[in-house]
């Protein structure tokens, strides 16, 4: 399919780049949030995709910049649009219309209840926690060294958040 020596549509080519960074954003944020923490990643050499939890990391911020980037200048070459979406016909004056006041109390319902962790957004973490911290024993502790000061402080994560705990043997 040859390409046609047309001018660059401005508009399309920033549609398109915003929609393709919103891809790479929710792969990336899918990868992190099954990914295990950075000290754990690193140390049993954690990939997916082949993709390390740090290059994750690396490209989902990248994308949020660019994104963003995109995004600022997507709401500049559609400003009048948007305006049009919120001014009543009839009076041309801007108005909270239904979807926009809709669209507001969704947004602001979901802000509050994961700012909160109010279920389902308690659930979302619980999942979380329980894929990144299975109860794992970190594989650069051996097991069968009773010799090694570190055996009897093996640690492993225990399921809650984050938290690690002992094993007295």
């Amino acid at each position: 399919m040859p390409f046609h020596k047309k001018k660059l549509n401005t508009k399309a080519f920033i549609s398109f780049t915003t929609f393709l960074s919103l891809i790479i954003l929710m792969l990336s944020g899918i990868c992190l949030y099954v990914s295990p923490s950075g000290g754990i990643a690193r140390e049993i050499n954690w990939k997916l995709l082949s993709l390390s939890r740090e290059a994750w990391r690396g490209m989902h911020l990248t994308f949020c910049i660019f994104f963003i980037v995109f995004i600022i200048f997507h709401l500049t070459y559609n400003w009048k649009v948007l305006l049009a979406y919120l001014k009543n016909k009839l009076t041309k004056k801007l108005v909270f219309k239904k979807e926009f006041c809709l669209a507001l109390l969704i947004v602001g319902i979901l802000v509050i209840f994961s700012v909160f962790q109010w279920f389902p957004f308690s659930k979302l973490l619980e999942w979380r926690d329980a894929i990144k911290y299975k109860p794992r024993v970190h594989e650069s502790i051996s097991l069968q060294d009773s010799t090694n000061p570190t055996a009897s402080h093996l640690r492993y994560r225990s399921g809650g958040i984050g938290r690690y705990a002992s094993l007295r043997g």
